[in-house]
């Protein structure tokens, strides 16, 4: 039974799946998502760039169109 303060701070609840996986000779338990959007949250953090929105990046990309465009 995992204490119900750790529980609490993880965010498990009941009915909640978890995983023990073994690293650096320790156990740890990892929930499984709830959801294929949870569990692809994040999935991206890398790649896209921090703090920017669509609307910033279609409107820096114009920009760079029309710049090759008008050097042709």
């Amino acid at each position: 039974m995992i204490p119900k303060v750790l529980r609490e701070k993880v965010g498990l609840k009941e009915g909640d799946y978890v995983q023990l996986e073994l690293r650096d000779g320790e156990i740890v338990v990892v929930k499984e998502p709830s959801s294929a959007v949870e569990a692809m949250r994040g999935a991206l953090k890398d790649v896209w760039p921090k703090g920017e929105t669509s609307v910033k990046i279609q409107r820096k990309l114009r920009k760079e169109w029309q710049a090759r465009a008008g050097s042709r």
